[in-house]
Parts: structure tokens; C-alpha cells; sequence
């Protein structure tokens, strides 16, 4: 021990301690060089991280927003093509046919050129010589005092139906498929049978709670309510949903129909004549969802109701 402490002070005398002291202070200032650049990265890549989930939640809102849009034209087309179907068959009747159910084609009475109509509006063979009776061969002569030929018999036509269709089931039954069920009472609300979207709606509530259609599906049993006009029961399927999806799916605020679900409650009061709460739940609205579309709707239906 004496000889390496011996051994260090010649070193330090001899100009060896200063060169000690140099690599240190080296080795010092090169590591709070790198902590520093480390440090500026860390911050940048932490502020870069930042945007990018910012972004990411606007685009996922924006997504959600587009879904809620999607759902709703796609209900409209639904009720759009119904509407068609129905202006087709009026079109048909008033031109003398009909459409058969479940078929585009179409069932007409005979038709064709001039020639073909025979006596009394009889339909004859083409080619038939004009008053000649019906079934007669093209040219055949008419023998005077001969008796009238008979017509051939003609096998009898069947009657079209031209009343009202049957009514269709009210609740076709389930296919074990959410999106199939789901999609089935969408399109039972969109052609204004609301008895059936509200059993649908129902069914698809106890067959898949945990669907992530199933706050959809409360929404739309409680509009089917108050398409029904069954205004307080309306309220109280709008109550649930409040209570059951109060930040929408997987606890993502953008998707929830709470804003949806108040401002149509509200709806329903005004229509009850409950005016005082129906203008809370307006305001309330446009206080604590004041980017929602329900907050536009319901900023409108304040000015008409105040």
C-alpha cells in the first residue's frame, strides 16, 4: 500500500495528476452534454406523442360521427325505396296493372296492335278480320243465315288481385346474427311499422345486451315510442338509455346518444305540454353538449318554444 501511494504521489508530481483531472472533467462535460441532447429528444418525442393522440382521438370522434351519419341516411334510404315501391304500384293500378308482391315484373290484361281486338273488345288471334267473333281463323268467311260459329273456348283468366296486399309479420323471427337482427329493425322503422321495430328494438336489447349496437337499439325502441305517440313511455326508454350508456360504448363520449337521446325527451314533454321541462332539458343540451349536433336541434327548438 506504501508503494502504490508512493507510486501516485510521483505520478501526481511528475504532471500526471493535472492529465487525471483533464479526463475527468472530459468525461463529465461529454456526459451532461449527451443528458442534455438526450433530454431535448425526450421533450420532443413526449410533445410528438402528444399530437399524434391527439389526432388520433379527433379522427376516431370524426369516425364515430360519420358511423352515426351513415346509420341515419342509411334509414332514410330505406324509407326512401319503401316510398318508391308504393309510387310504383299506384302508377301500375292507374295504368291498369299490377305489380304481384315480392316481384318487379308486372301482370297485365292482353294488349297489343288494333287487329288483335275483336267485337265488344274481345281479344281475337291476330290477323282476325274486323267483326269477325272472337276465335275465329284469320279470314275464315261468314256464310249468310249460316249459323254463328262458336268460339273456341278459351281457357278462363285468372283473377289479379288488385285489393290490399296481406300485411306482412310484425316480428320476422331471430337469425342469430346482431347486425342481421339489428339491420331487420332498422328496416321495420323505416317503413313506419313501429309496433314491429319496437318488439324487434326489444328483442334484440334481451337477446344482446352486450352488443355494441345495443345503446343504438335502445335509442331507436325509444323513438318507435314516440313514433307511436306513447310520449311517457318514450321518456322512460330515454331514461334508460341515460342510465345504461351514459359515455356511449367502451366509455367513448364521441359515439354516446345521450345528446340525441335529452334533446327527443325534451321533445317528448313539449308534446305532452310539459313546456318548463322541456326547455330545461334544451338548455341543458347545449350547456354540456355544446358540440353536438342534438345542440344545434335543440338551440333551434328553444327559439320556437320560448
Amino acid at each position: 500500500m506504501m508503494a502504490v501511494a508512493i507510486g501516485l504521489a510521483g505520478c501526481f508530481g511528475a504532471g500526471g495528476g493535472n492529465q487525471f483531472q483533464n479526463t475527468v472533467y472530459d468525461t463529465y462535460r461529454r456526459v451532461a452534454n449527451l443528458d442534455k441532447n438526450l433530454q431535448s429528444s425526450v421533450t420532443q418525442l413526449n410533445e410528438t406523442t402528444a399530437t399524434l393522440l391527439t389526432r388520433v382521438d379527433e379522427s376516431d370522434q370524426l369516425l364515430r360521427n360519420v358511423q352515426g351519419v351513415l346509420e341515419e341516411n342509411q334509414a332514410r334510404l330505406i324509407s326512401l325505396e319503401r316510398k318508391l315501391d308504393s309510387l310504383t304500384n299506384i302508377i301500375y293500378r292507374e295504368q291498369g296493372r299490377t305489380l304481384l308482391p315480392g316481384s318487379p315484373s308486372a301482370v297485365m290484361p292482353p294488349a297489343g296492335p288494333p287487329s288483335e281486338v275483336g267485337v265488344g273488345g274481345g281479344y281475337g288471334p291476330a290477323g282476325a278480320a274486323p267483326g269477325s267473333p272472337p276465335g275465329m281463323a284469320p279470314g275464315a268467311p261468314v256464310s249468310p243465315g249460316a249459323p254463328a260459329p262458336q268460339p273456341q273456348e278459351q281457357p278462363p283468366l285468372e283473377p289479379i288481385a288488385v285489393g290490399p296486399q296481406a300485411p306482412a309479420a310484425t316480428t320476422p323471427p331471430s337469425t342469430g346474427s346482431p347486425d342481421t337482427d339489428y339491420l331487420a329493425a332498422q328496416k321495420s322503422y323505416a317503413r313506419q311499422d313501429y309496433q314491429a321495430a319496437l318488439d324487434q328494438f326489444g328483442a334484440f336489447l334481451q337477446k344482446y345486451p352486450l352488443s355494441m349496437q345495443a345503446q343504438n337499439a335502445q335509442f331507436w325502441r325509444a323513438k318507435s315510442f314516440q313514433a307511436l305517440e306513447r310520449y311517457e313511455e318514450a321518456i322512460a326508454e330515454y331514461n334508460r338509455l341515460r342510465d345504461s350508456y351514459p359515455t356511449g360504448p367502451s366509455d367513448n363520449p364521441a359515439n354516446s346518444k345521450v345528446p340525441s337521446a335529452m334533446h327527443q325527451q325534451a321533445v317528448c314533454h313539449a308534446r305532452l305540454g310539459q313546456t318548463e321541462r322541456a326547455i330545461e332539458l334544451f338548455k341543458q343540451v347545449i350547456r354540456d353538449f355544446p358540440n353536438s349536433p342534438a345542440a344545434v336541434q335543440a338551440t333551434q327548438d328553444l327559439q320556437h318554444i320560448q
